[in-house]
């Protein structure tokens, strides 16, 4: 009996450590053929590295030492790192049929199934992609006739602003309770005030998700929902779900065949058509979809236009040419129009300069490889994370003079006109370039003119300038809070 016990004990230990041996020689091991990267450490690989603070600054250090293509690996899981304009466009355009896959992103999913366009891949993301596309171009998304929605936010907004009786305020919750709206406007026929509960808890949600340093690491391993930090993340991610689902319910109970008033409408004529097949437009695909345009809009635009405050405050010069260019092409007896914006080159090179540099998204969400591919003498198994990192585009000193100053004049010929680089890629490239790049440039140029038009915006104090600094979050390059002061220029609003 004891030998019994002790050969079964000698078995177990067997066992145990052949099972811990193959776990560390495979996460300590590189597949052969593929990019190079950094010394893994036993079981969790690189993972030490993505956790760090700064990640653009670690995967420049990691561009500078491996080049264009190297690999980080997170555990049993092989991430590769694709940089520079040219690989990127040969790896996402010229290969855009093998790479332009999305990894399985757990919070992003429900019972396994990717919600909404952002996560989802193949035939379904064609047919959601195209359904959205089709249904908001319907209500003006990406032409002039969207500028009336936006005119209406910005109005409102002039309001505010002026409402502080320049005094100094954070305009951050202003912006996105504008520019919400305008996508509100689109999903629900309906704009919502500041303090509205459900608006509030959406914009809330969508700040704590961006703002969640860890928040893209529970994106890709479901297991850490079990560890306390992610909690925080977790309660976002459903109580985001919840507010829509109560939106979505109560637009439902008011739905009359044959009308249609937005783009929540279209939702639910297409559900009653009853398609069963997995590209069917369920509520909760709906759901993920309305998630989706509602965080890609809002913040990125939010975002966009804080960086450029903080620009336009600390070059006080920049602010008064734009300025000058407002007054001789708009006047002061009405707002700035899209029709403006091919005579007022200075104004869309400033909004591009600050795309380029602050850079709001530098890592677009992952791809995935969908079948075997040699590419640059590497060799990318079926299924690797491929990262696109735009950051190593927008601040490559090879393709922009000077790439870490704000210079607008580089989207500038000797002329004066304005001139667009091959290079500029805030929005991505290849098959999953971002869907709203139109309607995020018309809102960038209808709220920027427009307040300029009216205010001077200063710092809150001589000792309050905004500083160049951001949340480290994962998804979304945003400043740290800052407060600052809108002063009249003695006209109406």
């Amino acid at each position: 009996m004891l030998e019994t016990v002790l050969s079964f004990g000698s078995v177990t230990v067997f066992l145990f450590t052949f099972v811990l041996a193959l776990t560390v020689y495979h996460t300590v091991t590189r597949t052969r053929g593929s990019p190079p990267g950094p010394p893994l450490w036993p079981v969790i690989g690189n993972l030490h590295l993505v956790l760090r603070k700064d990640t653009r600054n670690m995967l420049r250090e990691m561009r500078n030492k491996y080049g264009d293509i190297f690999s980080l690996n997170i555990g049993y899981s092989h991430w590769i790192f694709i940089n520079g304009y040219d690989v990127l466009k040969d790896m996402f355009v010229k290969n855009g049929d093998v790479t332009s896959e999305r990894p399985y992103l757990p919070a992003l999913s429900n019972q396994g199934n990717p919600l909404g366009i952002v996560s989802s891949s193949g035939h379904q993301w064609t047919t959601y992609r195209k359904f959205t596309l089709c249904k908001l171009r319907y209500f003006g998304f990406g032409s002039i006739r969207i500028e009336k929605s936006i005119q209406q936010e910005v109005i409102l907004c002039l309001q505010a602003i002026g409402s502080h009786n320049q005094e100094p305020f954070d305009i951050q919750d202003l912006f996105i309770t504008s520019i919400s709206n305008i996508i509100s406007l689109l999903l629900f026929n309906k704009r919502f005030d500041a303090d509205d509960v459900s608006m509030k808890r959406i914009a809330t949600n969508m700040s704590r998700s961006v703002e969640n340093v860890h928040g893209l690491w529970f994106l890709l391993f479901p297991f850490l929902r079990k560890l306390s930090w992610a909690l925080p993340l977790i309660e976002t991610f459903g109580a985001e779900k919840h507010a829509l689902g109560k939106l979505y319910n109560r637009h439902l109970s008011t739905y009359q065949d044959g009308v249609v008033r937005d783009f929540t409408d279209f939702c639910i004529q297409e559900q009653k058509k009853k398609k069963d097949n997995e590209d069917s437009l369920t509520e909760l695909q709906c759901l993920g979809i309305m998630r989706d345009l509602y965080e890609a809009g809002t913040e990125t635009t939010t975002t966009a236009m804080l960086w450029m405050l903080i620009h336009l405050i600390r070059q006080p010069e920049i602010q008064d040419r734009i300025r000058t260019e407002i007054d001789d092409v708009v006047g002061s007896d009405r707002l700035p129009s899209l029709l403006d914006r091919c005579k007022m080159p200075f104004t869309q090179a400033t909004i591009m300069e600050v795309l380029r540099l602050e850079n709001v998204v530098p890592f677009a969400v992952p791809h995935k490889v969908e079948k075997d591919l040699m590419f640059g003498g590497y060799f990318f198994p079926k299924s690797a994370m491929l990262w696109l990192n735009l950051d190593s585009v927008v601040k490559d000193a090879g393709i922009w003079k000077d790439p870490e100053y704000f210079r607008p004049s580089r989207f500038l010929d000797e002329e004066g006109n304005l001139t667009k680089k091959e290079e500029f890629i805030p929005f991505s490239l290849g098959r999953r370039v971002c869907l709203g790049e139109s309607m995020a440039m018309s809102m960038l140029f209808l709220f920027l003119t427009s307040m300029l038009q009216k205010f001077i915006f200063l710092p809150a104090s001589a000792e309050e300038m905004p500083v160049l600094d951001c949340v480290y979050g994962e998804f979304i390059h945003r400043p740290l809070s800052y407060k600052l002061r809108a002063v009249p220029r003695n006209l109406t609003i």
